[in-house]
């Protein structure tokens, strides 16, 4: 494939790092966050001959909900926003009106966060208590989004990973080790 060129310009807005940075399932979005604690969602677009990768100007929304670093950020197939930071919450987002939709609150940091590729209700987080939980944003028979599952790694979780079907959960941990895991979405449960 051909090789795009990037605008040097893009991305001012934040101040400090950026922890994370994400594109939209259909390119035309990237979300941002970092040491700052806000999330910059930012419209994306290919030059008129399609070989240079511009984001707009400045960004299209910033939402502010962490009151510490922003660390990860997953986004759904229907732009749905999902963020963790150093406050031990996982927010929630609705892209185009920076609605806080949910919080999740967490014994401790979470460090990652994502959606599951196949069954876009459910995510994972990973948090340096050591544990990695699978929520249901709509658990069967009604009520709040939950921890359906979580399982204990014994370390400090610093990255989560799915596979693309949703099978198989890899926790790394700041020990230096990856833990896998099975994955029960039907389930919905994480098998050791």
């Amino acid at each position: 494939g051909q090789a795009l060129r990037v605008d040097d310009g893009s991305a001012k807005g934040h101040t400090g790092p950026i922890w994370a940075a994400k594109f939209s399932h259909d390119g035309t979005l990237l979300c941002s966050g970092g040491a700052c604690g806000r999330l910059f969602v930012w419209g994306v677009s290919l030059s008129a001959g399609g070989e240079q990768v511009r984001l707009d100007d400045g960004p299209k929304m910033v939402f502010k909900g962490h009151d510490g670093e922003l660390l990860d950020l997953s986004i759904s197939s229907d732009n749905l926003i999902l963020t963790s930071g150093t406050d031990t919450y996982v927010r929630l987002w609705h892209p185009l009106s920076g609605e806080c939709l949910g919080e999740f609150s967490h014994p401790h940091i979470a460090t990652s966060v994502l959606f599951l590729p196949t069954n876009q209700q459910l995510f994972l987080t990973g948090c340096l208590d050591g544990k990695v939980r699978l929520y249901d944003l709509k658990p069967p028979g009604g009520g709040p989004p939950q921890v359906v599952s979580e399982t204990d790694t014994r370390g400090c979780v610093t990255a989560v990973a799915v596979s693309n079907d949703s099978l198989t959960v890899v926790a790394g941990l700041f020990e230096g080790k990856c833990m896998v895991f099975e994955l029960d979405a039907e389930r919905r449960r994480i098998v050791q």
